[in-house]
């Protein structure tokens, strides 16, 4: 039995990982102290499983009593409450982002090894059952050379709350952006290193200087690997499919509830003979592929609800990432969601910062 301690009881805190925790991991962790510094939140889980309570982190930390820290503050006290919790003896699962720069993520490696403790990063979009889906088609060479990869996350949202200011680490790159950026790169591969285009713009209606909405074209200029697209936006009115992908035999689309793919066999293919020089009687070359269509479907979900607005995330996810939290800590299991993981998510999202310096409105409080 793992017991655990959960810093922030908000939209990531109570209902993903208090929620999986205490509902679906019964024999396996158990949640022993809760903080936020909105009292009625913590009295929940208080009453519910006798959690000890605390208005704030420092003190759940420093009573101890724990094993595992989940931290789900906001952006800005990742950093630091990783590292007093690692310093204490635990290990931690921490939000996204992880740490605001690179930087912060190395001194947070850096207690993590000098204490011997695990520091997982929260990667729950990523064991979804149709993004596992995606890559197993993709990995099965039948749309042949991947080329390009589309995907578009948010719809038609106003935001008013502490996302949009920068100097809370708000805005859609720090807060869809992990998740956006974490499937890309396993997409994208791991042979180079992607470079990067970027446009980020802040059009709140109602104030705050963080993006609302974020392009990122990831590329390699030896074409080993596809160009993989990313919008988050705020101000998708029409919401597209989330993904679509072109291959070389055929392409995908589709998102977490649906997907088609086409695809034909080269060597079913009709054989051509190539024109050298000019069309043949002015014609277009048509041909007729024998196309071979297949749809999937997610399998029963047991239940699971899911969360959030720029994908719905099943909390089945959730439930495989802490499988993986699970037979990490108890079993000695290599970590499906790492560190260095994460550091190639944070050079790109720096990358973007660099060529879209946003300026800050300093007339614009924050928390």
């Amino acid at each position: 039995m793992i017991r655990v301690a959960i810093a922030g009881q908000g939209r990531s805190g109570h209902p993903i990982h208090y929620g999986v925790l205490t509902n679906r991991f019964r024999d396996q962790f158990q949640v022993v102290a809760v903080a936020d510094q909105i009292e009625s939140r913590t009295r929940e889980a208080a009453d519910e499983v006798g959690a000890q309570t605390y208005t704030d982190y420092q003190s759940m930390i420093s009573a101890g009593g724990f094993d595992l820290l989940v931290n789900a503050l906001p952006p800005i006290h990742h950093a630091s409450a990783t590292v007093q919790a690692l310093a204490s003896g635990c290990h931690v699962v921490c939000e996204k982002p992880i740490a605001p720069t690179v930087a912060d993520l190395d001194l947070m490696e850096k207690e993590a090894i000098k204490a011997g403790r695990h520091l997982i990063p929260v990667q729950n979009n990523r064991p979804q059952p149709f993004f596992r889906k995606i890559r197993e088609v993709l990995d099965s060479g039948v749309l042949g050379k991947i080329l390009l990869v589309q995907s578009y996350w948010g719809t038609f949202r106003r935001r008013w709350d502490w996302q949009v200011f920068q100097a809370n680490h708000g805005g859609t790159m720090f807060n869809t952006g992990p998740h956006a950026i974490d499937h890309a790169l396993m997409l994208f591969g791991d042979e180079s290193e992607p470079e990067v285009f970027c446009r980020m713009d802040s059009n709140n209606p109602f104030g705050g200087d963080a993006d609302d909405q974020c392009l990122i074209t990831l590329f390699d200029r030896e074409r080993r690997a596809p160009t993989v697209e990313v919008l988050i936006s705020q101000y998708l009115a029409y919401s597209p499919n989330r993904y679509n992908i072109c291959g070389t035999y055929g392409g995908l689309s589709g998102g977490e509830t649906e997907l088609h793919w086409k695809y034909f066999l080269p060597e079913e293919a009709p054989k051509q003979a190539l024109w050298e020089k000019w069309s043949v009687d002015r014609a277009y070359p048509e041909e007729t592929l024998p196309w071979r269509e297949e749809t999937w479907s997610p399998p029963t979900l047991n239940n699971m609800p899911a969360v959030g607005y720029t994908l719905q995330s099943f909390l089945s996810g959730v439930k495989l990432f802490y499988d993986n939290v699970y037979d990490v800590i108890v079993h000695g299991a290599e970590p499906e969601f790492t560190v260095a993981q994460s550091r190639r998510q944070l050079r790109i999202m720096e990358e973007c910062l660099e060529q879209n310096p946003l300026p800050v409105k300093r007339d614009q409080p924050t928390r």
